[in-house]
């Protein structure tokens, strides 16, 4: 069992637990004394920001905006000790060509790679925006080729825009290191196991990806309570989720760790 932690950096101000606010020996006593994993590092970082003008733009210190931003969450998780930081390529300006933008994120995508390397940190790449779904997520894999990339695959991102996500795992295969776990229910948040997204067939498709692979990844649940204050409080929800995981996975876990979860909480609380 673990927790995923969310942070805006350091200077960020929406959550008293961000991980980059406090020491990382802080950090990681707390976790190693309550006997809870530390997970990994969720992030906002996106590579999609256009470069204006389009010439001199490239000239510009912005240009390099998100590439330092997702070079700081790798600090971060090293700090703290966190194995990987989660990061997305996202979508361009109206009118531009999927093409280009692939282009773009992937070239800033691969440069915090270069700086992941040797700090012992994974960066996972998760699909949404202009790429949804995990054959997306492989052309970017692909085309970044480093080895400190790898993919955290949202079930319900991908059904929405029509793929089957245990179809997603398996295309994903080896590169699989997060399984985010949501529910939705005619495109709306929803408790664990009341919507229509197929997430016992997405996990049983992670448990057999690991066994074909022994990437032992995360099956991380998420609930957006942070991003969407109507919901129920994470309390409430919390330990239901974590039995009906149990339940769906044989009471044995998703995969070598069982499970994780994000929380805007402190860690100490989940």
């Amino acid at each position: 069992m673990g927790v995923e932690l969310r942070s805006f950096g350091e200077g960020g101000t929406e959550f008293a637990c961000d991980p980059a606010l406090t020491s990382g020996v802080k950090v990681r006593r707390l976790f190693r004394e309550a006997g809870v994993a530390l997970a990994g590092i969720a992030t906002g970082v996106r590579f999609d920001a256009p470069i204006r003008p389009p010439i001199v733009g490239n000239l510009l210190s912005a240009r390099e905006a998100s590439v330092n931003e997702g070079k700081h969450m790798v600090a971060v998780a090293a700090n703290v000790g966190a194995p990987y930081v989660r990061v997305f390529g996202f979508e361009g300006p109206v009118g531009e060509s999927k093409k280009s933008l692939f282009r773009r994120v992937c070239d800033r995508l691969g440069r915090v790679c270069d700086y992941a390397r040797n700090r012992d940190v994974t960066i996972l790449i998760e699909n949404g925006g202009t790429f949804p779904t995990a054959v997306d997520l492989v052309d970017i894999i692909r085309r970044v080729s480093q080895p400190q990339l790898a993919a955290s695959y949202d079930a319900a991102t991908a059904w929405l825009v029509g793929e089957d996500p245990s179809a997603g795992v398996e295309s994903l295969g080896r590169w699989l290191r997060v399984a985010r776990v949501r529910d939705q229910r005619a495109g709306k948040v929803c408790r664990l196991g009341t919507g229509d997204v197929p997430l016992r067939a997405f996990l049983g498709a992670v448990q057999r990806a690991d066994q074909a692979w022994g990437t032992d990844p995360w099956a991380v649940y998420t609930w957006d309570r942070a991003w969407l204050p109507e919901l129920a409080a994470a309390e409430e929800v919390m330990p239901g989720a974590a039995k009906l995981l149990a339940d769906w996975t044989g009471g044995g876990g998703v995969m070598h760790r069982p499970a994780a979860f994000q929380s805007a909480a402190p860690a100490m609380a989940v």
